[in-house]
């Protein structure tokens, strides 16, 4: 992910968090902002600055607890307020989303800036792994997406070069095939009009990408290809050790891929992502 400014603002001093804020909505190099807040000593100008952004802003407000108020105001002397205060103002405007770690943060910031925004939220699962397949469906189903109904054409093209073990009934689970069957799997997935997103869940060990030199840069390079055509977003998912994480997310970045290592992020990314397209840029539209 680039960063196109990184602002400190320490005690707030001389500025805060209102005037960064105002600042970030009016820069040309800003796609979308990130804001760690402990508090504010203006909550009316925070509240209207907020109301006057154009960009999506993900905040990562903290002191949550009645011990971690207290702690901030040790800390820089903010007012932590409320929680359900704060709470309240995030959910009332459509261009702020809150996140609880800087992990998660970061993640969907990286998947907001580089990939085409959803469009509706009927998300498509490819997936190595049946078990990673099932918790992706739980965790879209709690966060009030869906999982794609793939229409009969398409399935007759996946079947048609999958091996007879395969399952495509919900989620299309390549398995071991995934490395020879991936490339033609997904043009036929981002080509159906039933698909608004596509979730990759990458789980493979170490060893075969070692032992067989496998590169997944042919495949990412399709994905960025057929994400620019068909205007759907994809995750790509890695579950595995720090070394296949890093191998697959090296891969991935140079064509802009988003790779994340939990499958919540993946998820609440689209749905964020998909509130921002209902409220926000379907009204621009109207």
């Amino acid at each position: 992910m680039g960063f196109a400014k990184s602002i400190t603002l320490g005690n707030k001093i001389d500025i805060d968090e209102v005037d960064v804020l105002d600042y970030l909505n009016k820069d040309d190099h800003t796609k979308i902002i990130t804001l760690y807040l402990e508090g504010t000593n203006r909550g009316k100008e925070f509240v209207d600055v907020l109301g006057r952004m154009t960009k999506p802003v993900l905040i990562l407000k903290n002191g949550r607890t009645e011990i971690g108020s207290r702690a901030v105001i040790s800390h820089t002397s903010s007012i932590a307020g409320n929680d359900k205060i704060y709470d309240a103002v995030f959910k009332q405007n459509p261009m702020v989303f809150r996140v609880y770690d800087f992990y998660e943060m970061f993640n969907i910031a990286h998947i907001f800036a580089s990939q085409p925004i959803i469009k509706g939220k009927k998300i498509a699962i490819i997936t190595a792994s049946g078990s990673l397949g099932i918790l992706a469906c739980d965790e879209l189903v709690d966060k009030g997406l869906s999982l794609a109904e793939l229409k009969e054409e398409t399935r007759q093209k996946i079947k048609k070069i999958i091996p007879d073990y395969v399952s495509i009934g919900g989620t299309i689970d390549l398995g071991p095939s995934m490395f020879l069957t991936l490339s033609e799997s997904l043009k036929a997935i981002y080509k159906d009009e039933n698909v608004d997103a596509l979730l990759f869940i990458f789980a493979i060990p170490r060893w075969p990408l070692e032992k067989f030199n496998f590169t997944f840069s042919p495949h990412f390079r399709l994905m960025k290809q057929l994400s620019k055509k068909y205007h759907k977003p994809i995750v790509c998912v890695c579950f595995g050790s720090r070394w296949v994480f890093e191998y697959i997310n090296n891969n991935a970045f140079k064509f802009g891929i988003p790779v994340v290592d939990r499958i919540e992020h993946a998820v609440n990314a689209f749905k964020m992502m998909y509130e921002y397209e209902i409220n926000v840029i379907s009204k621009k539209m109207e």
